[in-house]
């Protein structure tokens, strides 16, 4: 399987990061033909959640991307949502392993439905962390750098300093999974085994920062103690990491922190949570009830679009009502979106900086790293 590894990947040199390659064709496209529209081709904002925040925050990394976009929006994900080439061929090998295929031949006579139940199968294989399966972006040192730190130093370079960033989290990301691992214990069974197997990889001097951040947390039971180090390992400690530098070199940088509204009150504000205000569509209980959680009218579903909109159209999300001031590295300072909103400096504190001491280093805390 190795063999057939190397072999292809030297073929298709750019195979680990295709997908993004293919959305960056996407945006030349908008570039050729957004002016037929009524748009203006120098002022293009591309925004995305999830999967799609850390393709935002990874494209303006790719050679060929200046002057596709001014703006990026990124909520949630970051650039810490990529892997190594090692994990590349580790995911590679449990997919070709489900399949039976020794040759990429073998794997084009595949049907769809064929490929679905493959990759079921080798999920089974990584099923004890969130995101055993999911094949991030690689550090290939093609598409992107061999080194996850050279890309927090591109972010905070003159190239990237011409962009605008939004970037932000939501208060209980990672509770988006409890339905997916199958409940409450399963969910604190993953997120234990993901912080003891970090911990394991860290070296002396970070091991000593990792028991001093869970210190901070003393007061909170052991699951949500479990759950903030998830939340800031897979989330907030790569955003603040990005937003640091891009400021720092005089980039137009805005951070937020979305403690309301709930999507549920046994999930809370979960990963994803905003869209549904955002975009003005119900979202399914993600509990499986099968009842559709009401983007309900409040005052929050009006103000995000309204500042997505302004700092799409302008640069800067402030609305008349709130005035939403640029982050440094300084005070930090944060749109928080609760039951009043409004700017917050140094939400997390002496917690946050801990976190990036080897966040940087490990990324994202969800796929199972097996170098």
């Amino acid at each position: 399987m190795k063999v057939f590894y190397k072999l292809t990947s030297q073929i298709f040199k750019e195979a680990g990061n295709l997908g993004l390659l293919d959305q960056l064709e996407a945006f030349r496209w908008v570039q050729k033909n957004i002016a037929g529209f009524g748009g203006d081709p120098d002022n293009v904002t591309i925004f995305g959640e999830s999967a799609g925040s850390a393709s935002v925050t990874f494209f303006p990394l790719i050679d060929g991307s200046e002057g596709l976009f001014r703006r990026c929006i990124a909520q949630s994900a970051n650039i810490a949502y990529c892997d190594t080439m090692e994990h590349g061929i580790h995911v590679t090998q449990n997919f070709l392993t489900a399949t039976g295929c020794q040759t990429m031949d073998e794997l084009m006579e595949l049907t769809t439905e064929q490929l679905v139940e493959a990759y079921q199968k080798a999920a089974v294989i990584d099923k004890n962390c969130l995101l055993g399966t999911a094949n991030f972006p690689l550090l290939d040192g093609i598409t992107l750098p061999e080194d996850r730190a050279v890309m927090y130093e591109m972010w905070g370079d003159e190239k990237r300093a011409k962009l605008d960033l939004v970037i932000g989290s939501t208060l209980d990301e990672i509770r988006y999974f409890v339905p997916s691992e199958g409940g409450e214990e399963d969910f604190a069974n993953t997120l234990r085994w993901i912080a003891k197997r970090d911990r394991a990889m860290l070296n002396n001097q970070e091991k000593v920062m990792y028991d001093e951040f869970m210190a901070t947390l003393a007061n909170e039971s052991e699951l949500k103690r479990l759950e903030q180090y998830c939340n800031d390992i897979n989330f907030r400690a790569g955003n603040t990491n990005m937003a640091i530098r891009h400021s720092a070199d005089g980039g137009n940088t805005y951070m937020y922190f979305m403690k309301s509204p709930v999507t549920t009150k046994e999930l809370g504000v979960i990963h994803a949570a905003e869209l549904p205000y955002l975009f003005d569509t119900p979202l399914e209980d993600p509990m499986g009830s099968g009842k559709i959680v009401s983007n309900e009218d409040c005052e929050f579903r009006h103000v995000i679009k309204e500042m997505w909109t302004n700092f799409a159209r302008t640069g800067n999300p402030s609305t008349n009502k709130y005035e939403w001031n640029k982050f440094s590295g300084d005070d930090r300072q944060t749109m928080v979106f609760d039951d009043a909103i409004g700017m917050q400096k140094n939400l997390f504190g002496r917690r946050e900086d801990l976190m990036m001491s080897w966040a940087e280093r490990l990324g994202n805390g969800s796929s199972k790293r097996v170098c």
